[in-house]
């Protein structure tokens, strides 16, 4: 069973109960695709051999005019197929930052844990980052053994989360390394490179030739099942988060980071770069932009605002509406709250507020 959300615009998604967000189906969809698409690769380049040979074969050399364009066609197919067969890893961000465990022991000793709690492995490193995220990367390994696990947290967290919804956040995220959630995405990015290489190609040579029309069908198929998929995978997350930390906590960090991010982003766009030249430190800027913004009460009208939004059938995440709504079926855990703000964890704050500003001033981003 599963709620809908009927809309105007003719639109409906279904938020799951606990214990019913289940991806298989469409992980095994996400699958069929991929090896259907490269078996049909490796029909049409043996079938390019095949009627190569019996070009060679069979025609002789009265017509060798005739059979060099059916052989150079035949061979622009293949390259095109053989293009399409190789594993494509897109460049990722370098990550910077790299938080020492000997250096922030307090943080660790906290991720530690979560993951106890959880029954799962620990990180093998965890990096700070300048914007209002918290993600999970994996790294090496084949076939899911040997992969090394990075977690990046955003250093803004520790402005307004407590150490409560700290935690929660860092069950979520744990939640994706358990769900497998981050090779799932790397899987899909290369399934769909793979696919839109070969329509580019396809469609340069040939037009609307054979592979460019199932190229394109398949490309369609993979960027419509990926966000029902991520949208699944946000809400198995929360429910881990707030089943161990509780519904209450894990709204209220939703709320907050989805706060903070529309302020960082509306900082960036009026104020970052005049920051930057004045030299004034970039989180003391924000930090003083938000305690403003907390002033003028923006917090309770930036979230009335994402309440209503609508979700859209390309959402990679479920609307807060949505988020809100299912955490608060969840089994909720009762545990004592920590309502410490979580700069408890990081005494040395300052430090690296002076290292992420000078990095940004040498890259001049955010």
């Amino acid at each position: 069973m599963a709620q809908q959300i009927n809309l105007s615009r003719g639109y409906s998604r279904a938020i799951p109960f606990p214990g019913q967000v289940k991806v298989r189906g469409r992980l095994l969809l996400l699958a069929f695709l991929e090896f259907s698409y490269l078996f049909i690769l490796l029909s049409v380049m043996a079938g390019c051999v095949v009627v190569g040979f019996f070009a060679i074969r069979f025609l002789g050399f009265g017509v060798l005019y005739f059979r060099a364009i059916i052989l150079i066609s035949l061979g622009s197919v293949f390259v095109t197929c053989a293009a399409g067969l190789r594993v494509f890893r897109a460049p990722r961000p370098r990550l910077h930052f790299k938080a020492h465990a000997d250096h922030y022991p307090l943080l660790w000793n906290l991720v530690k844990e979560v993951a106890s709690t959880l029954r799962t492995r620990m990180p093998n490193e965890l990096y700070f980052d300048p914007k209002v995220i918290a993600g999970v990367r994996e790294e090496g390994g084949f076939l899911g053994i040997g992969r090394k696990r990075q977690l990046v947290i955003g250093l803004p967290l520790f402005y307004f989360l407590t150490v409560s919804e700290f935690k929660a956040v860092m069950a979520h995220e744990f939640a994706h390394f358990i769900n497998a959630d981050s090779w799932l995405v790397a899987w899909h990015k290369r399934a769909s490179d793979r696919v839109l290489s070969v329509w580019d190609a396809a469609s340069e040579t040939g037009g609307r030739s054979f592979l460019s029309v199932i190229s394109m069908l398949y490309a369609k198929l993979l960027l419509n099942a990926m966000p029902k998929i991520t949208v699944l995978q946000e809400f198995a997350a929360d429910e881990t988060a707030a089943e161990t930390y509780g519904a209450a906590v894990t709204i209220s960090a939703l709320e907050k980071c989805l706060y903070w991010s529309v302020l960082q982003s509306e900082f960036v766009r009026l104020y970052f770069h005049d920051a930057l030249n004045r030299g004034d430190n970039v989180f003391q800027a924000f930090k003083h932009f938000a305690k403003s913004a907390d002033e003028a009460g923006a917090f309770r009208s930036v979230i009335d605002e994402a309440l209503a939004v609508l979700p859209e059938p390309h959402d990679s995440h479920p609307t807060l509406n949505e988020r809100t709504v299912f955490c608060k079926r969840c089994a909720s855990a009762n545990l004592p709250k920590d309502d410490r703000l979580s700069l408890v964890l990081m005494p040395d704050l300052a430090r690296v507020e002076s290292d992420l500003h000078k990095w940004l001033a040498a890259e001049h981003r955010l």
